[in-house]
């Protein structure tokens, strides 16, 4: 008999990839400097405005007859040369703009982080905080009292008929965006001392700032505005990102910003739900509009297709004027500026828009695009003043001061949004400017009036080194909290 020889077993055996020495340094450098950049680098100006063009190239290489399907217009923007040239122009003199005061706050003194002790913290975070939430209530309750049918629309889901009903007459409409600053302001004071308050003073805080979002939440909701909700989402997670430890690596912080992103898009789908756009083809539609529609609507205007009535008028770039908060009850400053009323204006849009053969019921120009109807090349210098204000916030943001954290959150949120409507320059403008510069007064002043009108009584020296040791010991709990420098 013949030997059957067994078939041959072909054994793999897998190589390593060779790689160049050069690659792997480069590799090896750029996890390195990820690693050792500080967390709030992601959360900058300049990062924002980067994050800005992603929706401007997926528009234009969005395919053109899906596009014109969807939204039943032409499509302008496809692979639209001067339209990618006017808005990365426009980005990129808002970029100098920051870039230029980073330049000159650098060359100047380091500025150290402000402090306040934390007993008088806890005095004004309590008391701001309480006169915001109270303020929204106020506004609500008016709200509604205008509105009697208002409650049933919101619970029913019908978000279009409570666009419609919604009369905000006398409901201090400005409730809402000095909530979001004082939110902003006393999260970030919170998070960043927190390990100083005692346990009750932290639950007492934590439940205050629950409350507060939840009030600010409710405001976006009975107004079907997502305008509302999208900054104070984003306004929270710059402050999350900020108070992150530095040590932490850039690199692993950019779970949180694509979570923040994701949070985004939930709720501005979720608003779109509320209005009765739950089919697949509607959410599709409403995506749509409010996103490459813009684009559209600004290539149209670059082409001279579409002109809007307010052309020239600057109605757009100091919209605040409109209504200037206390103000406005002794100066009609429509009139003494030479403006239009405001419901004229924003009405006429729809018809400009029709009129230029696009689809009227999506209006969004993009933030460029109305400032260049406003101001036509004064645009660039324009954006370049916006980046200069961003970079003056961002940087006080940086060190903790009270103007970067009432005023850099918001400015962050409108960068993302610059794709929409120019909401920097709305009446909230002034709203965030005066709160600022209340929390600013309250926090110089209240260790004044404290030392000036309540009486401390004198401590005796066991009850100092008492304090003393307290001290001691928060700095170590807080030390022990802190990541060390690998992150762990």
């Amino acid at each position: 008999m013949k030997s059957v020889r067994a078939p041959r077993q072909l054994v793999r055996v897998d190589r390593p990839v060779r790689r160049s020495r050069s690659s792997l340094r480069i590799r090896e450098r750029t996890k390195e400097l990820l690693q050792k950049t500080p967390t709030y680098v992601l959360v900058s100006p300049n990062a924002f405005a980067l994050i800005a063009i992603i929706p401007l190239l997926l528009s234009v290489f969005f395919p053109s007859q899906l596009y014109s399907l969807i939204l039943r217009e032409p499509n302008l923007m496809y692979h639209n040369g001067p339209l990618v040239i006017f808005y990365l122009s426009c980005i990129g003199c808002h970029i100098s703009g920051v870039l230029t005061v980073g330049f000159f706050a650098n060359r100047g003194l380091p500025a150290r982080q402000e402090e306040i002790r934390i007993d008088d913290l806890w005095t004004i975070l309590s008391i701001a905080l309480g006169i915001a939430v109270a303020l929204q209530a106020l506004s609500l309750a008016i709200t509604i009292r205008n509105s009697p049918s208002l409650l049933h629309l919101v619970f029913s889901g019908q978000g279009a008929a409570v666009k419609k009903a919604v009369d905000t007459e006398g409901g201090l409409n400005q409730a809402q965006p000095l909530l979001i600053v004082i939110i902003c302001w006393a999260q970030f004071r919170f998070l960043s001392r927190r390990h100083e308050l005692s346990d009750v003073h932290r639950f007492y805080a934590r439940s205050l700032l629950i409350v507060a979002v939840l009030m600010s939440v409710m405001g976006a909701v009975l107004k079907a505005a997502r305008y509302e909700a999208i900054p104070l989402l984003l306004g929270l997670l710059v402050i999350w990102l900020r108070t992150s430890k530095n040590a932490q690596s850039t690199l692993a912080s950019m779970g949180k910003l694509i979570i923040g992103g994701v949070g985004g898009i939930i709720v501005f789908g979720a608003f779109s739900a509320f209005r009765g756009k739950t089919s697949a083809a509607a959410s599709l539609y409403q995506l749509m509009g409010y996103g490459p529609a813009s684009f559209n609507r600004l290539a149209a205007m670059l082409d001279g297709r579409l002109v809007l009535s307010s052309h020239g008028s600057g109605i757009y770039a100091v919209a605040f004027l409109h209504y200037m908060p206390i103000v406005h009850n002794f100066i009609d400053t429509e009139a003494l500026f030479g403006l239009p009323p405001a419901p004229n204006w924003f009405l006429s849009e729809f018809v400009a828009v029709g009129n230029a053969g696009l689809n009227s019921a999506m209006i969004w120009d993009t933030v460029f695009g109305y400032y260049r109807s406003d101001l036509g090349n004064g645009v660039f210098p324009f954006a370049f003043l916006l980046g200069i204000y961003a970079g003056l916030a961002w940087n006080s943001f940086k060190h903790g001061r009270v103007f970067g954290l009432a005023l850099y959150p918001y400015c962050a949120g409108t960068i993302v949004l610059w794709f929409s409507f120019p909401f920097l320059t709305r009446p909230s403008f002034f709203t965030s400017l005066g709160a600022a510069l209340f929390l600013k007064i309250a926090e110089d002043a209240t260790p004044w009036l404290k030392r000036r009108y309540i009486r401390v009584p004198r401590l005796s020296a066991r009850e100092l080194a008492r304090q003393d040791r307290q001290t001691l010991a928060a700095a170590r709990r807080a030390k022990f909290r802190a990541p060390s420098a690998d992150g762990s």
